[in-house]
């Protein structure tokens, strides 16, 4: 792929996240726009928490860009900071997805679940009436929780070390859905049909497993958020044990087109 070729008539797409090092969209989204000549570039930033009120005042003045993808760990600032949430970051309380209207007005989605349920339906797998055990109830966390209890899973286990985070996510998750079995933690590990880390627990060389796949029966399917590294110790760990693994780039990959849907783009041939 040649790079592009950049010009006062390109638009842009942001990426904030702190680090960056391991986000996928800017390859997903640059690899599309050159593929249909359209003349338009994703630029991630490695974006400071402390910076991030000055980069959304920018964001609303930036003519030429379409809006923004953000990742770790702005995604909860940064649903505080837009103007308009769609109704499933509400439900959610933080987005990963940002459209910038012509007016400069903010509006921001959250697709993480959409993309884990839909890597997971390509694996040929599906939460309706499973139990589920999910590790981590931060930004991705709690959008493949919210996708879970919308897909009607019979029960969800979930694990998050802060206690606030994880009553907070149970309490409206019960809320929203009445039949939805919900713990926090997970007491049966034999009956866990899908085990879930949407935990950072894995991006860092050093980082301990986020829980012992051997817990549990081989045969399941086992997922992780982590992109980088792809095949995460936690998932080698799961593959000996007998388990299906969807990796994280899956659940990413999927929401390329989610986002190019949100967010639009300029003609196809518009690259001169």
């Amino acid at each position: 792929m040649n790079p592009p070729i950049l010009s006062g008539t390109s638009h842009f797409y942001a990426l904030i996240g702190h680090p960056v090092d391991q986000v996928r969209s800017p390859i997903g989204f640059n690899t599309y726009l050159s593929s249909k000549n359209i003349d338009a570039a994703m630029i991630p930033f490695d974006l400071l928490p402390n910076a991030i009120v000055g980069f959304f005042d920018m964001l609303r003045g930036w003519e030429n860009c379409l809006g923004c993808c953000v990742t770790i760990p702005h995604k909860n600032i940064a649903y505080d900071l837009i103007d308009e949430p769609r109704p499933r970051a509400q439900r959610i309380g933080a987005i990963n997805i940002i459209k910038r209207a012509k007016s400069g007005k903010l509006i921001g989605d959250m697709t993480d679940g959409v993309g884990f349920i839909a890597a997971l339906r390509l694996n040929g797998f599906s939460v309706t009436g499973k139990k589920i055990g999910l590790i981590g109830g931060g930004g991705a966390g709690s959008a493949i929780a919210d996708a879970i209890a919308e897909h009607h899973a019979a029960q969800l286990s979930l694990i998050e070390i802060e206690e606030n985070k994880s009553d907070m996510l149970l309490s409206k998750l019960q809320t929203q859905n009445p039949d939805l079995i919900l713990e926090n933690t997970i007491s049966r590990p034999e009956e866990i049909d899908i085990l879930i880390n949407a935990s950072p627990l894995g991006m860092s060389k050093n980082d301990p497993l986020p829980i012992d796949p051997y817990t549990f029966r081989s045969g399941i399917m086992i997922a992780d958020s982590v992109t980088k590294p792809n095949f995460t110790p936690f998932l080698k760990s799961a593959k000996s044990n007998g388990c299906f693994i969807q990796k994280g780039n899956e659940m990413a990959d999927a929401q390329l087109q989610i986002f190019l849907d949100f967010l639009g783009t300029p003609p196809e041939n518009s690259h001169v």
